[in-house]
């Protein structure tokens, strides 16, 4: 799976604790091979229409998608 960032991201990402961003590296493999794997949390926002997704870094942090064909 490929995955795409935004500056936006890349922005906020880079003003993170570094303990974060090693959590969401993690995440983000476990992401890439599986999205739904269950430590992830992997749900669909609301509105549900507008198709963005969420995955967990941890119970403060999560990590907002979009899945694209």
């Amino acid at each position: 799976m490929e995955i795409v960032l935004t500056r936006e991201f890349e922005k906020r990402y880079e003003k993170l604790p570094t303990s974060i961003q090693q959590k969401a590296e993690k995440q983000t493999d476990l992401f890439s091979k599986n999205p739904f794997y269950p430590s992830l949390h992997t749900e669909k926002l609301n509105p549900k229409f507008k198709e963005v997704w969420s995955f967990r870094i941890d119970r403060q942090y999560r990590i907002f998608f979009r899945f694209l064909a």
